[in-house]
């Protein structure tokens, strides 16, 4: 989890350390290693 990555106050943390739901307005979740995704190399469509 990465919570305003460029800006002074920032945050990152494992996802599964964070303790309570809330967000800014806009935060992403990245997930590595999904190999089945569209486009992907072997992807099946």
């Amino acid at each position: 989890y990465v919570e305003r990555g460029t800006m002074a106050g920032s945050v990152s943390m494992k996802l599964a350390d964070k303790t309570d739901d809330k967000a800014p307005y806009f935060a992403i979740v990245l997930v590595a290693g999904w190999s089945g995704r569209p486009g992907a190399v072997g992807a099946q469509a």
